[in-house]
């Protein structure tokens, strides 16, 4: 994919994802990977990333108490997770959506 191309999707995913969750929603980072960035990505497909801000975990409170505030932030924002993914389904491309929470890494 040229880098106009992915730029633009880019803006667009992150528009998507502003105006599909609310304001006070801790997202920290939107961003579109492609095959390169991230080992899990296959060719010819395009990652959305969405990062939820950790509000104040770290590595200490495990991995549970890390899964419990993403499944929290799933939870309360259940609806718009539905809807982004809906709107991703119309782009003329194959996508993945994943949520992450900030100050993780792929390899956790």
């Amino acid at each position: 994919m040229e880098q106009t191309e992915l730029d633009e999707l880019r803006k667009q995913f992150a528009k998507a994802v502003r105006t599909t969750f609310p304001p006070d929603a801790p997202i920290a980072e939107i961003t579109v990977l492609q095959y390169g960035d991230d080992p899990e990505i296959e060719p010819g497909q395009l990652l959305g990333r969405v990062v939820v801000d950790a509000q104040g975990a770290t590595d200490e409170d495990g991995k549970e108490e890390r899964g419990r505030k993403l499944e929290e932030f799933h939870n309360a924002h259940r609806d718009a997770i539905r809807e982004l993914r809906r709107h991703m389904d119309r782009l003329p491309f194959r996508a993945i959506l994943e949520f992450t929470l900030s100050g993780e890494s792929s390899d956790d």
